[in-house]
Protein backbone atom coordinates (compact mmCIF):
# COMPACT_ATOMS: atom_id res chain seq x y z
CA UNK A 1 0.00 0.00 0.00
CA UNK A 2 3.28 2.34 0.45
CA UNK A 3 3.59 2.65 -3.49
CA UNK A 4 -0.21 4.49 -3.73
CA UNK A 5 0.91 7.12 -1.28
CA UNK A 6 4.00 8.42 -3.52
CA UNK A 7 1.49 8.74 -6.36
CA UNK A 8 -0.80 9.99 -4.19
CA UNK A 9 0.76 13.92 -4.73
CA UNK A 10 0.13 13.84 -8.52
CA UNK A 11 -3.50 12.79 -8.27
CA UNK A 12 -4.44 15.82 -5.38
CA UNK A 13 -2.70 17.99 -8.26
CA UNK A 14 -4.62 16.30 -10.70
CA UNK A 15 -7.87 17.14 -8.87
CA UNK A 16 -7.30 20.64 -8.35
CA UNK A 17 -7.38 21.05 -12.03
CA UNK A 18 -10.96 19.57 -11.74
CA UNK A 19 -13.43 22.13 -14.24
CA UNK A 20 -15.97 23.97 -12.12
CA UNK A 21 -19.53 24.11 -12.49
CA UNK A 22 -18.92 26.63 -14.83
CA UNK A 23 -16.94 24.33 -16.89
CA UNK A 24 -19.30 22.12 -17.25
CA UNK A 25 -20.75 20.83 -20.53
CA UNK A 26 -23.75 23.21 -20.87
CA UNK A 27 -26.66 20.85 -20.40
CA UNK A 28 -29.59 20.76 -23.64
CA UNK A 29 -31.81 23.33 -23.07
CA UNK A 30 -34.42 20.82 -23.91
CA UNK A 31 -32.78 17.19 -23.40
CA UNK A 32 -36.18 15.73 -23.52
CA UNK A 33 -37.36 17.34 -27.01
CA UNK A 34 -40.87 18.87 -25.38
CA UNK A 35 -40.27 22.21 -26.30
CA UNK A 36 -38.59 23.56 -23.14
CA UNK A 37 -42.20 22.47 -20.82
CA UNK A 38 -40.69 19.21 -19.45
CA UNK A 39 -39.75 18.70 -15.75
CA UNK A 40 -35.71 19.88 -15.25
CA UNK A 41 -33.47 16.41 -15.18
CA UNK A 42 -31.37 15.78 -11.88
CA UNK A 43 -28.45 15.74 -14.28
CA UNK A 44 -29.11 19.33 -15.52
CA UNK A 45 -30.47 20.93 -12.29
CA UNK A 46 -28.04 22.89 -9.66
CA UNK A 47 -27.96 19.78 -7.39
CA UNK A 48 -26.50 17.19 -10.64
CA UNK A 49 -24.41 19.95 -11.93
CA UNK A 50 -22.55 19.84 -8.16
CA UNK A 51 -22.03 16.64 -7.81
CA UNK A 52 -20.35 16.32 -11.09
CA UNK A 53 -17.78 18.48 -10.12
CA UNK A 54 -17.58 16.55 -6.62
CA UNK A 55 -17.05 13.64 -7.64
CA UNK A 56 -15.66 13.73 -11.00
CA UNK A 57 -13.67 10.85 -10.07
CA UNK A 58 -15.86 8.23 -9.31
CA UNK A 59 -18.12 9.34 -12.34
CA UNK A 60 -15.57 9.00 -14.35
CA UNK A 61 -14.81 5.47 -13.06
CA UNK A 62 -18.79 4.74 -13.46
CA UNK A 63 -18.37 5.67 -16.73
CA UNK A 64 -15.58 3.40 -17.84
CA UNK A 65 -17.83 0.51 -17.07
CA UNK A 66 -20.88 -0.08 -19.74
CA UNK A 67 -23.36 -1.16 -17.03
CA UNK A 68 -22.66 1.67 -14.51
CA UNK A 69 -22.60 3.88 -17.32
CA UNK A 70 -25.65 2.74 -18.19
CA UNK A 71 -26.96 3.42 -14.41
CA UNK A 72 -26.07 7.52 -14.45
CA UNK A 73 -27.56 7.86 -17.58
CA UNK A 74 -30.66 6.46 -16.38
CA UNK A 75 -29.80 8.47 -12.98
CA UNK A 76 -29.31 12.15 -14.88
CA UNK A 77 -32.31 11.18 -16.76
CA UNK A 78 -34.85 11.19 -13.45
CA UNK A 79 -36.64 14.27 -12.65
CA UNK A 80 -35.87 16.75 -9.50
CA UNK A 81 -37.99 16.44 -6.15
CA UNK A 82 -38.35 19.58 -4.72
CA UNK A 83 -36.18 21.50 -7.12
CA UNK A 84 -33.24 19.41 -5.33
CA UNK A 85 -32.11 16.01 -5.53
CA UNK A 86 -33.29 12.99 -8.14
CA UNK A 87 -36.53 11.34 -7.48
CA UNK A 88 -36.06 8.10 -5.63
CA UNK A 89 -38.35 6.46 -7.14
CA UNK A 90 -37.24 7.16 -10.58
CA UNK A 91 -33.66 6.20 -9.36
CA UNK A 92 -35.23 2.98 -8.07
CA UNK A 93 -35.77 1.82 -11.43
CA UNK A 94 -32.03 2.88 -12.75
CA UNK A 95 -30.56 -0.42 -13.57
CA UNK A 96 -27.56 -2.03 -11.44
CA UNK A 97 -24.68 -3.28 -12.86
CA UNK A 98 -24.50 -7.27 -12.40
CA UNK A 99 -20.48 -7.07 -13.24
CA UNK A 100 -18.44 -6.84 -9.90
CA UNK A 101 -16.06 -4.38 -11.33
CA UNK A 102 -19.23 -2.31 -12.65
CA UNK A 103 -21.46 -2.13 -9.64
CA UNK A 104 -17.97 -1.12 -7.34
CA UNK A 105 -18.06 1.74 -9.59
CA UNK A 106 -21.63 2.44 -9.03
CA UNK A 107 -21.24 1.74 -5.28
CA UNK A 108 -18.46 4.18 -5.00
CA UNK A 109 -20.48 6.64 -7.06
CA UNK A 110 -23.29 6.65 -4.11
CA UNK A 111 -20.47 6.32 -1.61
CA UNK A 112 -19.42 10.07 -3.09
CA UNK A 113 -23.13 11.84 -3.17
CA UNK A 114 -24.32 10.33 0.31
CA UNK A 115 -21.49 9.89 2.35
CA UNK A 116 -18.32 12.08 0.64
CA UNK A 117 -17.78 15.12 -0.83
CA UNK A 118 -21.04 15.36 -2.51
CA UNK A 119 -23.17 14.85 0.55
CA UNK A 120 -21.99 18.92 0.97
CA UNK A 121 -23.72 19.89 -2.43
CA UNK A 122 -25.71 22.26 -1.44
CA UNK A 123 -28.78 22.34 -3.64
CA UNK A 124 -28.71 18.53 -3.40
CA UNK A 125 -30.53 18.95 0.07
CA UNK A 126 -28.66 16.18 1.74
CA UNK A 127 -28.10 15.59 5.42
CA UNK A 128 -24.75 14.11 6.04
CA UNK A 129 -25.09 10.75 7.42
CA UNK A 130 -22.41 7.61 8.52
CA UNK A 131 -21.97 4.52 6.42
CA UNK A 132 -24.65 2.02 7.73
CA UNK A 133 -21.62 -0.53 8.69
CA UNK A 134 -21.00 2.26 11.32
CA UNK A 135 -24.49 3.38 12.49
CA UNK A 136 -25.95 -0.35 13.64
CA UNK A 137 -28.76 -0.96 16.05
CA UNK A 138 -27.48 -2.74 19.02
CA UNK A 139 -28.22 -2.84 22.71
CA UNK A 140 -26.45 -2.00 25.89
CA UNK A 141 -23.83 -4.20 26.35
CA UNK A 142 -23.21 -6.91 28.68
CA UNK A 143 -19.70 -8.71 28.46
CA UNK A 144 -16.75 -7.69 31.02
CA UNK A 145 -14.22 -7.89 28.26
CA UNK A 146 -13.70 -3.97 26.74
CA UNK A 147 -13.58 -5.22 23.62
CA UNK A 148 -16.31 -7.55 23.73
CA UNK A 149 -18.45 -4.93 25.12
CA UNK A 150 -17.62 -2.41 22.54
CA UNK A 151 -18.53 -5.05 19.49
CA UNK A 152 -21.31 -5.67 21.33
CA UNK A 153 -22.61 -1.46 21.84
CA UNK A 154 -21.60 -0.41 18.22
CA UNK A 155 -20.81 -3.74 15.53
CA UNK A 156 -23.34 -6.22 17.33
CA UNK A 157 -24.54 -6.59 13.65
CA UNK A 158 -21.25 -8.00 12.13
CA UNK A 159 -19.56 -9.86 15.02
CA UNK A 160 -17.13 -12.94 13.83
CA UNK A 161 -18.76 -16.25 13.63
CA UNK A 162 -19.32 -19.18 11.64
CA UNK A 163 -18.19 -18.71 8.49
CA UNK A 164 -16.14 -15.36 9.61
CA UNK A 165 -14.19 -17.51 12.14
CA UNK A 166 -13.73 -20.25 9.80
CA UNK A 167 -12.01 -17.62 7.26
CA UNK A 168 -10.20 -15.79 9.79
CA UNK A 169 -8.64 -19.36 10.96
CA UNK A 170 -7.91 -20.41 7.47
CA UNK A 171 -5.74 -17.40 6.96
CA UNK A 172 -3.96 -17.17 10.40
CA UNK A 173 -2.71 -20.23 9.82
CA UNK A 174 -1.28 -19.08 6.39
CA UNK A 175 2.01 -17.21 7.42
CA UNK A 176 1.63 -14.30 5.03
CA UNK A 177 1.84 -17.25 1.98
CA UNK A 178 -0.40 -15.54 -0.86
CA UNK A 179 -1.00 -18.96 -2.38
CA UNK A 180 -2.66 -20.29 0.98
CA UNK A 181 -4.32 -16.65 1.38
CA UNK A 182 -5.98 -17.58 -2.16
CA UNK A 183 -7.24 -20.77 -1.06
CA UNK A 184 -8.70 -19.35 1.83
CA UNK A 185 -10.74 -17.01 -0.20
CA UNK A 186 -11.50 -19.63 -2.79
CA UNK A 187 -12.95 -22.10 0.20
CA UNK A 188 -14.30 -19.50 2.71
CA UNK A 189 -16.08 -16.88 0.20
CA UNK A 190 -18.86 -15.75 2.58
CA UNK A 191 -16.02 -15.76 5.19
CA UNK A 192 -14.33 -13.54 3.56
CA UNK A 193 -16.92 -10.89 3.00
CA UNK A 194 -18.15 -11.27 6.53
CA UNK A 195 -14.84 -10.61 8.10
CA UNK A 196 -14.16 -7.65 6.20
CA UNK A 197 -17.71 -6.38 7.17
CA UNK A 198 -16.74 -7.55 10.90
CA UNK A 199 -13.52 -5.49 10.99
CA UNK A 200 -14.68 -2.32 9.07
CA UNK A 201 -16.99 -2.10 12.06
CA UNK A 202 -14.41 -3.00 14.53
CA UNK A 203 -11.29 -1.64 13.39
CA UNK A 204 -13.32 2.02 12.65
CA UNK A 205 -15.28 1.95 16.43
CA UNK A 206 -13.60 -0.47 18.74
CA UNK A 207 -9.46 0.39 18.54
CA UNK A 208 -9.45 -0.87 22.17
CA UNK A 209 -10.07 -4.23 20.10
CA UNK A 210 -6.04 -3.83 18.67
CA UNK A 211 -6.60 -5.37 15.06
CA UNK A 212 -5.36 -3.17 11.82
CA UNK A 213 -3.86 0.04 13.22
CA UNK A 214 -0.31 -0.48 12.50
CA UNK A 215 0.51 3.21 12.70
CA UNK A 216 -0.30 7.23 12.72
CA UNK A 217 -1.12 7.13 9.11
CA UNK A 218 -3.76 4.56 8.78
CA UNK A 219 -5.24 5.75 12.48
CA UNK A 220 -5.71 9.25 10.61
CA UNK A 221 -7.34 7.79 7.75
CA UNK A 222 -9.44 5.96 10.48
CA UNK A 223 -10.02 9.65 11.80
CA UNK A 224 -11.22 11.48 8.66
CA UNK A 225 -12.37 8.79 6.09
CA UNK A 226 -14.23 6.59 8.26
CA UNK A 227 -17.07 6.21 5.50
CA UNK A 228 -14.53 5.56 2.93
CA UNK A 229 -12.73 2.42 5.27
CA UNK A 230 -15.75 0.93 5.94
CA UNK A 231 -17.36 0.91 2.35
CA UNK A 232 -14.16 -0.41 1.17
CA UNK A 233 -14.50 -3.27 3.90
CA UNK A 234 -17.88 -4.01 3.51
CA UNK A 235 -17.17 -4.97 0.35
CA UNK A 236 -15.20 -8.59 -0.50
CA UNK A 237 -13.05 -7.33 -3.48
CA UNK A 238 -11.97 -3.93 -1.87
CA UNK A 239 -11.72 -5.64 1.86
CA UNK A 240 -9.19 -8.19 -0.03
CA UNK A 241 -7.79 -6.04 -2.13
CA UNK A 242 -6.62 -4.24 0.88
CA UNK A 243 -5.37 -7.46 2.65
CA UNK A 244 -3.43 -8.39 -0.41
CA UNK A 245 -0.99 -4.95 -0.18
CA UNK A 246 -0.79 -5.18 3.54
CA UNK A 247 2.43 -6.64 3.78
CA UNK A 248 3.24 -5.66 0.16
CA UNK A 249 7.21 -4.02 -0.17
CA UNK A 250 7.79 -3.96 -3.84
CA UNK A 251 5.20 -2.18 -7.07
CA UNK A 252 5.21 -5.55 -8.45
CA UNK A 253 3.68 -6.57 -5.42
CA UNK A 254 1.68 -3.58 -5.65
CA UNK A 255 0.42 -4.37 -9.22
CA UNK A 256 -0.07 -8.14 -8.70
CA UNK A 257 -2.77 -6.89 -5.78
CA UNK A 258 -4.08 -4.38 -8.08
CA UNK A 259 -4.10 -7.21 -11.21
CA UNK A 260 -6.07 -9.35 -9.07
CA UNK A 261 -9.20 -7.75 -7.58
CA UNK A 262 -9.62 -4.90 -10.29
CA UNK A 263 -13.08 -4.90 -9.52
CA UNK A 264 -12.53 -2.88 -6.28
CA UNK A 265 -10.46 -0.08 -8.11
CA UNK A 266 -13.32 2.15 -7.64
CA UNK A 267 -14.12 1.95 -4.12
CA UNK A 268 -10.24 1.37 -2.59
CA UNK A 269 -9.53 4.49 -4.88
CA UNK A 270 -11.94 6.84 -3.14
CA UNK A 271 -10.53 5.58 0.08
CA UNK A 272 -6.75 6.58 -0.67
CA UNK A 273 -7.83 9.42 -2.24
CA UNK A 274 -10.13 10.62 0.81
CA UNK A 275 -6.80 9.52 3.09
CA UNK A 276 -4.36 11.53 0.38
CA UNK A 277 -6.34 14.93 0.66
CA UNK A 278 -6.58 14.40 4.87
CA UNK A 279 -3.24 13.00 5.49
CA UNK A 280 -0.50 13.53 3.12
CA UNK A 281 2.20 16.48 4.46
CA UNK A 282 1.03 15.23 7.70
CA UNK A 283 0.42 12.20 9.53
CA UNK A 284 1.29 10.47 6.38
CA UNK A 285 5.02 10.58 4.55
CA UNK A 286 4.47 8.25 1.91
CA UNK A 287 3.37 5.12 3.64
CA UNK A 288 0.78 3.01 6.24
Amino acid sequence: MRRVFVVLAAILAALSAVACPSAVEEPDPDPKGGGGSGPVRWGDSECGLCVAEACADPITACEAEPECAAHIDCLRACSVIDGADADPACEATCPMPSGAAADGARKALELCRALGPGVDCAPCGRTPTTHPLLSQTCTPPTAADACDRCEEEFCCETRCDGDCQSYVSCIQGCGGLLSCEDACNSTYADGAQKTGSWLGCQTALCPVCGGLVPGACFQCALDNCPNQFAACFDDRACFLRFLCGRNCQTDDCYDDCDARYPEADALFASFLLCTGESCIGGACDGAF
